[in-house]
């Protein structure tokens, strides 16, 4: 499932979370800005808020759309050319929420602290 196929519902709780995240590290970079722009127009909702973990828990959202949410908040993580300790905590805090035991988020804690060699090796 894309994140245009997703609810509405769905499509403003991923934006959010990619919001949280791109101004996790305390800066949101005009590239994380310009993401949220256009996959606000693309998705066809309103970029929201920053959203909490606790929110995407609350949602209780089907398996696949759980799923897409976090691969989005770690899109956005990386979207300004680094990864931010703070980037990894948020997003390891919305797969807790979500129920979502995602490889790539032990990718992301990988690439935030340099260790891309056992990224690729993951």
């Amino acid at each position: 499932m894309h994140l245009a196929e997703m609810d509405p519902a769905h499509r403003r709780l991923a934006l959010g979370a990619m919001r949280a995240v791109a101004g996790a590290d305390g800066d949101e970079d005009p590239r994380e800005r310009e993401l949220l722009e256009a996959a606000s127009a693309l998705l066809g909702v309103d970029a929201p808020a920053a959203l909490e973990p606790e929110a995407l828990r609350a949602a209780a959202l089907p398996a696949e759309a759980a799923e897409r949410v976090v691969q989005a908040a770690i899109f956005a993580a990386m979207m300004d050319g680094r990864v931010a300790p703070e980037e990894v905590a948020l997003v390891n805090a919305f797969a807790a929420a979500a129920g979502v035991d995602e490889p790539r988020v032990r990718n992301l804690a990988q690439l935030a602290k340099g260790h891309t060699r056992l990224l690729w090796l993951d």
